[in-house]
């Protein structure tokens, strides 16, 4: 089994690919930085005493290098069987990228949609495949406001975190239900309060977050249900659910209305073309 992982270098993507190669899988990570990919790969390679880990390079805070790190992946790996998508930021204050978009919107959402609409050819052609979207559940906090939202009009740390999450859980319902009887399946998890590298920097918000993350759990806890997502034999041509660790959640009543997911389809398809019309 070959595994995809997006932030695999830290975190719970770190753990997660610990645990999958402990499970005999290979291993795919994608890094914005080589030196800690190289760091990262290195260490896992020692504590599981497995070779069988490669990396990407690519960036995921803006919509073209979206694409140019989905390209990489095709020409390099035609023979994903998972792609666990775990990169994402909590930004405890606003920063747009130079497409004009808020980076918790970017990163939490426009990302994992352009890198799945761009991998699900590839996945369709092996056997077995699934999307794991590793998502929080602040999402049942989010608003769509895509009026406000993308550009950070209506900023806030913990809002716009939730909001970018709600917008993955839409997208992600969306996706399954469009990949129905194809045989990929896509699922989404919150893996837990876990103590990672989220929403460090230099504000206050911050610093109030750095004295409770002793209290969370630690990375490796937060891998154990991405990584059942990916593997179980129980979740077998199951998608389109979300999984609170391990446990099947009911989705709130805003994601099941089908006109929100539409408007959010077409609003997300609109802004990519527009993005990259001049490319």
């Amino acid at each position: 089994m070959k595994v995809l992982i997006t932030g695999g270098n830290r975190g719970i993507g770190k753990a997660a690919a610990e645990k999958l190669l402990n499970q005999n899988c290979e291993v795919i990570i994608t890094v914005r930085d080589p030196q800690k990919g190289r760091a990262a790969i290195s260490e896992l390679k020692e504590k599981t005493g497995k070779s069988a880990i490669n990396m990407v390079e690519g960036d995921l805070s803006d919509i073209q290098s979206c694409f140019t790190l989905a390209d990489r992946i095709k020409d390099q790996h035609q023979d994903i069987n998972c792609f666990i998508s775990n990169a994402g930021v909590l930004m405890t204050e606003k920063q747009l990228n130079k497409d004009g978009l808020e980076l918790n919107f970017m990163i939490n959402y426009i990302a994992p949609y352009i890198l799945c609409r761009e991998l699900v050819p590839v996945l369709k052609e092996n056997e077995g495949t699934r999307i794991v979207n590793v998502n929080s559940a602040l999402y049942t906090k989010g608003k769509l406001q895509l009026e406000k939202t993308p550009k950070g009009d209506d900023f806030h740390p913990i809002k716009s975190y939730a909001s970018s999450k709600l917008c993955n859980v839409l997208f992600a319902l969306d996706l399954a239900e469009e990949l129905e009887g194809t045989g990929l399946t896509i699922n989404s998890v919150h893996p837990g309060v876990i103590n990672t590298g989220l929403g460090d920097s230099k504000t206050i918000l911050s610093r109030i977050i750095k004295l409770i993350k002793p209290f969370w759990k630690k990375p490796d806890y937060g891998a154990i249900a991405p990584v059942w997502v990916a593997t179980s034999d129980e979740l077998e041509g199951v998608s389109g659910k979300y999984f609170n660790e391990r446990e099947e959640m009911a989705y709130i009543d805003y994601v099941k209305d089908e006109q929100l997911r539409q408007q959010l389809r077409n609003f997300t398809e609109e802004l990519i073309k527009e993005k990259t019309a001049n490319v």
